[in-house]
């Protein structure tokens, strides 16, 4: 069963720095370097995949290393046994991803951070402080700390490059994710994204979402069935209690960003580049 209590969604604020006409702002914390982060807690860097798959996408590893080493975050990957890949009754490679998102979010400590990176994602800016610029802290709906962060384009999420916090709010959200993930087995396309999608319109309507959505063959119309969904329940933003999407012109990362031309993602200076290509780049600084 779903949580659908909001507050367990409410969290203490912290001093911030912040702009009146911004909900962009920066924790009020300063490591050796004097620079000013966003995140007041140890950061987990985290990428899942089969090891013939990340030798592949080895540049984009060695790129995000990088960056987590000048972020002092703890950089892990996660390797797939082989054996829950090549058995007759494995799951689709979509639910071990989510299993083992949920997996590492409940082995850091409480109040940590972990940043998700899909293997064909990689840091693409020159500085490595460029995420902690466009992170918002407080939700666009409720004026709630920000605890899941995703882009959330104009008609679906992209779970490419999620950012959470543990806590017991976010720990339920992945449970429900995960759940809802081994229930469809939607293993083409985003069928991760599906599965976060159907548990978000359950969290948005209190529980009182049919399921209508999920029923939906075509994925562009099963998204568009999500963004219509979200709207009638009074999320026009889909950003909600404290999970909080950035639009493709934040400047996140610029997957699924086609449409509309108002909320242009602009790949050159996106943090993350999502591509199987992957840019050649130096290591970033500070």
């Amino acid at each position: 069963n779903l949580s659908y209590n909001l507050s367990t969604w409410l969290q203490p604020g912290r001093i911030r720095h912040s702009s009146p006409h911004s909900n962009r702002t920066k924790w009020s914390s300063k490591h050796n370097d004097g620079v000013l982060r966003y995140f007041d807690s140890p950061v987990h860097v985290v990428q899942v995949g089969d090891d013939s798959y990340a030798n592949l996408m080895y540049n984009h590893t060695l790129r995000n290393k990088q960056w987590a080493k000048c972020m002092d975050y703890e950089y892990k990957f996660i390797s797939l046994d082989k054996e829950e890949i090549v058995s007759d009754d494995k799951p689709c490679v979509l639910t071990l991803k989510v299993k083992h998102i949920r997996r590492a979010l409940r082995s850091i400590t409480k109040g940590d951070w972990m940043l998700f990176l899909d293997l064909d994602v990689q840091f693409a800016s020159t500085t490595c402080t460029a995420l902690d610029a466009i992170l918002p802290t407080m939700s666009l709906n409720k004026s709630q700390p920000c605890e899941f962060m995703a882009l959330g384009s104009y008609h679906t999420f992209n779970t490419g490059v999620v950012i959470m916090r543990s806590t017991n709010a976010t720990l339920q959200l992945m449970d429900d994710w995960y759940n809802r993930q081994l229930e469809f087995q939607t293993c083409k396309g985003p069928g991760d994204q599906y599965s976060l999608q159907s548990v978000v319109l359950d969290y948005a309507s209190n529980g009182k979402y049919s399921g209508s959505c999920d029923e939906v063959a075509d994925g562009h119309h099963r998204n568009i069935c999500f963004r219509n969904k979200m709207i009638s329940y009074g999320y026009r933003k889909k950003s909600f209690q404290n999970v909080c999407l950035l639009s493709c012109s934040d400047g996140l990362q610029c997957k699924d960003c086609h449409y509309p031309a108002k909320d242009i993602c602009n790949e050159i200076e996106a943090v993350f580049w999502h591509n199987k290509v992957p840019l050649n780049l130096p290591p970033p600084h500070l």
